[in-house]
């Protein structure tokens, strides 16, 4: 199982929530270098990561990630 993000869509919402980088690091409590990895797609979340950027960013986890079952790829 691999969670997905659209790095795209949580940009924009870290946006719209006037937040940056380090911003929604400290309102996650993730690193900053956890938070630019996840939105740039250099890193995977972690389920629990995946909810604490969710939760930060108040939206719902399927607006920004997707659970892949990669077992017969």
């Amino acid at each position: 199982m691999t969670i997905k993000i659209d790095s795209k869509k949580m940009k924009i919402e870290r946006i719209k929530k006037g937040m940056s980088i380090a911003a929604l690091s400290q309102a996650s409590g993730l690193s900053v270098s956890s938070v630019w990895k996840i939105e740039n797609e250099f890193t995977a979340p972690t389920p629990s990561s995946a909810k604490k950027i969710c939760q930060a960013l108040n939206v719902d986890f399927d607006q920004l990630f997707m659970i892949v079952d990669e077992k017969g790829a």
